[in-house]
């Protein structure tokens, strides 16, 4: 069992160099990546029916859970085998060990990769910005758009009053933001809307 420790706790250990390098707030090795950058994340998480169902988010959708609990319960492991413990207790003990320290540094590098996208792009920052339609959508139904904002290429959820609907690849423009959707309107009607008041906040 001593080897299996080993093997956790240098690969684990691995990739948990990897993000120091990389800077643990920024480095993520899985799908979740904040910044396609935040909006993606969040549509991601509103289209898994586990994520949506529950309202939560659970560490173990995370890589990093995984990479930090592997290290620590490697690590623990080879230093508790070196007690008078039994062997079953060591492994128990490791693996706890090993959920509750990949659990929070997943949380809290989580949370820190949350604050800081808050921080670059605000939701006034979207108005008047136009974009491309990735997923169509009209009156009745919800899309998906993707746009540049502040260097970054970004997919949100989008509404439109218009009853033509928009198809793939038509150029919106938003006028509105809320609920991390936009609300958008046809390059012929944005003369008209922008920047007069918007429309109300998207539902």
């Amino acid at each position: 069992m001593l080897l299996v420790y080993w093997i956790c706790c240098l690969v684990g250990g691995l990739f948990v160099l990897l993000a120091v390098v990389g800077g643990l707030d920024g480095a993520e090795f899985d799908s979740e990546f904040e910044m396609d950058v935040g909006a993606d994340r969040r549509d991601e998480e509103e289209r898994s029916p586990l994520r949506r169902r529950r309202g939560l988010w659970l560490p173990i959708f995370s890589l990093r859970f995984w990479t930090f609990g592997t290290c620590f319960f490697g690590l623990s492991g080879i230093l508790l085998s070196a007690t008078e413990m039994v062997a079953a207790t060591v492994v128990l003990t490791s693996v706890g060990i090993g959920v509750i320290c990949g659990s929070i540094v997943a949380i809290a590098l989580r949370q820190l990769g949350r604050r800081r996208i808050d921080s670059l792009v605000r939701s006034t920052d979207y108005v008047g910005l136009s974009g491309t339609v990735e997923i169509p959508f009209d009156a009745n139904s919800r899309g998906k758009i993707q746009l540049q904002i502040r260097g970054t290429t970004l997919g949100v959820m989008a509404l439109t009053d218009d009853p033509n609907g928009f198809q793939v690849g038509d150029t919106v423009f938003i006028v509105s933001m809320s609920k991390n959707r936009v609300w958008v309107v046809s390059q012929q009607d944005a003369i008209g809307q922008l920047p007069d008041a918007a429309p109300p906040d998207c539902p």
